[in-house]
């Protein structure tokens, strides 16, 4: 299924950065909080309306 499809099994197998020891990895840690809030329905959004304008110009492109 697609990456961000919640489990079939009702499982949430989500990442808990709170897990994530903060000395060895603080970088991580720093930037989980900005990685986790993304609205992912958003921004897939946002890539297909792009894809799909590249595709429309390179379509108006060939036509001319």
């Amino acid at each position: 299924g697609f990456a961000l499809e919640p489990a079939r099994d009702g499982s949430d197998d989500r990442f808990d950065v709170r897990t994530v020891d903060a000395e060895r990895f603080p970088r991580m840690r720093e930037v989980a909080p900005h990685v986790t809030a993304c609205d992912h329905e958003a921004e897939f959004k946002s890539g297909m309306d792009a894809i799909l304008a590249g595709l429309l110009a390179e379509l108006k492109s060939v036509r001319t």
